[in-house]
Parts: structure tokens; C-alpha cells; sequence
């Protein structure tokens, strides 16, 4: 303000006017209005890359729609991926943030705050889970968790020829196979020896499980998560829920429950996943903003819509830390 004030001081009241433009002018002209580049982006404007599970597709294309609506300067771009795929790309910086149905542990913390020297921002935002689906003449309406280990250990049940699923470097394959250790149900147990061996179908997308199992003539179960089947908007989600049957899934008080909404909040379905935002930025870029926009009523009103169960329904105050 000094240096502003001297300058005015030092010119002839019929040049002040024009002074005080020229200032003004070369200010603002030094800025850099697109946001673009590495550190100039702010909450509302700027281009950024996320990371996203397949399965999850659906909810997060919409959230970066709307909040492109809101804010036009903004540039979400999404990345797909498995769990593994795109922790490397957040390590490696070739994204900003990512969404995970994974919960990384304080070792875990520790060593990528390490690694990415920055504060990493972890955020719930909702919960979800693993549906496993058959064709509608299928004569199996549930399955127990002796079923499904059976599966993941490649030997068959009943008629069941194939297994749709979207890979073991997926969320949903590590977070059940962690629940059903925790139960007892080990990768090598004896139900592993029982039973002809299915074909394990390894596919990329959800989308790809469901369209197969839809096409296939021969008895079938896939495994996707809960997003693909649930978005009660979505016209693709709602066919497949029309063409294909929904399977009940035993838990550890041998109940059989669905995996929607209702049996999620109650904690009755066995394989509940909570689904993170990670980042770590280290300054109040776009990647915060939409992680804020995710926690608002809207973003929230909007994971519910699309099958999940929203962990802030009616918007809460988070705190992001910036180095």
C-alpha cells in the first residue's frame, strides 16, 4: 500500500486515473485466469485428474457433472481403474486424488505421507458393497459364505459354470476375501478341495460382468459392486436389475440379507465397504473443492441416489489440512 500511495503522490491529478489503470492493469494481467498448470488451480477452477473403481463409474461421473455445472472454470477429469492401478497413479502424481473402497492403515498413512511429503486428506463419504447376481431362471436365489469362498477358490457350486468378476487387484475381491478370512473362511480350507473347478471369468469393468452374464446360456453368478445394479436413475442399472436376479448373501449370524441401502445401514449385509477420498494436494487446489462438493447435501443426496449409503447426509463441516 506504501509503494501504491507514493506512486499516486508523484503524479499530476489529471494523470491519476490513468495511473491507478495502468497498476490495476499489470496486476491482474500477470495472473493466470485459466487456472491451468501444476499449482494454479483453486477450489472452484483448474483441471485435475481422480481416480475411480470401475464399479463406482456411475456415482462419480455425476458428481463431477454437477460440479462442473456449479463452477464452469472447473475440470475434473476421471481415471478408471482397479485398487491397485490407481494407488500407483496417486503415488506416482499422475493423479490428484482417489476414491477407494479401502481404508489405507497408519502404517500405510505414514509411509505415503512420506512418500508424497504432504499431509494426506482421508474422508469418508459413504458405504457401499459387493453384489453378487445371477441370471432370472436361475433356481439360486442366495449363497453362503462357504459358497462364495468356494468360488473365489475356483471349484464350482451347484450348476454354476462361470464366475463373472472384475480381478483380485480389485477393492471388491481384497475387501471379501478379507471379511471371509476374519470369519474363518480361508483361501485353503477344506471346502477349497470340494466340488468341480468353475472358470473364473476376469473381466475389466463391471459393466463387462453383468453384459456376459446377461449373454451367457449357461448358468452363471458375477460379482460387481453395488453402484453398476443400484442407481435407481441410472436406464443401463435399471435394465440390468430387470434381466438379472440379485442373490441374498449369508453373514455371520447365518441371516441371509441383500446388499441394498436398507440392509447396509442396518449392518445385516456381511460385505459393507466404505468408500474413502484420498488425497494430498498440500495447498486449497480443485481437488479439496470437490471433495468438499462431495460431503454438501447435494453430493451426499446424490450418493444415495445412485444405490449407496451416504455416511453425511445432510452435509458436514470437514476440515482438510494444507501444508
Amino acid at each position: 500500500m506504501e509503494f501504491f500511495s507514493a506512486l499516486q503522490k508523484a503524479q499530476p491529478k489529471m494523470k491519476k486515473s490513468a495511473v491507478i489503470f495502468s497498476i490495476v492493469f499489470l496486476i491482474f494481467g500477470c495472473q493466470n485466469y485459466n487456472y491451468e498448470g501444476r499449482g494454479n488451480d483453486v477450489p472452484t477452477a483448474g483441471s485435475i485428474k481422480v481416480g475411480v473403481e470401475h464399479g463406482d463409474s456411475l456415482l462419480v461421473v455425476q458428481w463431477i457433472e454437477i460440479f462442473e455445472m456449479m463452477y464452469p472454470k472447473a475440470h475434473v477429469i476421471p481415471q478408471f481403474g482397479s485398487y491397485n492401478e490407481l494407488v500407483n497413479l496417486w503415488i506416482n502424481d499422475s493423479i490428484q486424488g482417489v476414491f477407494l473402497h479401502k481404508e489405507f492403515n497408519q502404517e500405510e498413512l505414514n509411509w505415503l505421507k512420506q512418500k508424497k511429503n504432504a499431509t494426506v486428506n482421508k474422508i469418508p463419504l459413504g458405504e457401499t458393497s459387493t453384489a453378487f447376481v445371477t441370471q432370472k431362471a436361475s433356481n439360486i436365489d442366495s449363497l453362503t459364505l462357504t459358497d462364495i469362498r468356494s468360488m473365489l477358490n475356483g471349484k464350482t457350486l451347484r450348476n454354476i459354470s462361470k464366475f463373472y468378476y472384475t480381478g483380485k487387484n480389485s477393492s471388491d475381491y481384497q475387501n471379501i476375501d478379507t471379511i471371509l478370512i476374519s470369519l474363518g473362511y480361508t483361501r485353503k480350507g477344506e471346502e477349497s478341495n470340494k466340488g468341480e473347478n468353475i472358470q473364473l471369468v476376469n473381466l475389466v469393468r463391471d459393466e463387462e460382468c453383468l453384459n456376459q452374464l446377461e449373454e451367457s446360456s449357461l448358468p452363471a453368478i458375477a460379482m460387481v459392486s453395488l453402484n453398476s445394479i443400484a442407481d435407481s436413475k441410472d436406464p443401463t442399472a435399471i435394465e440390468h436389475l430387470k434381466n438379472l436376479k440379485v442373490l441374498k448373501v449369508e453373514n455371520h449370524r447365518n441371516e441371509f440379507h441383500l446388499p441394498f441401502q436398507s440392509q447396509i445401514s442396518a449392518k445385516q449385509y456381511p460385505f459393507r465397504h466404505t468408500l474413502f477420498s484420498y488425497e494430498s494436494q498440500g495447498y486449497s487446489g480443485l481437488i479439496k473443492g470437490f471433495v468438499i462438493y462431495t460431503n454438501t447435501q447435494s453430493g451426499q443426496a446424490l450418493l444415495q441416489k445412485s444405490g449407496l449409503f451416504p455416511l453425511n447426509s445432510a452435509g458436514r463441516r470437514i476440515q482438510i489440512d494444507v501444508n
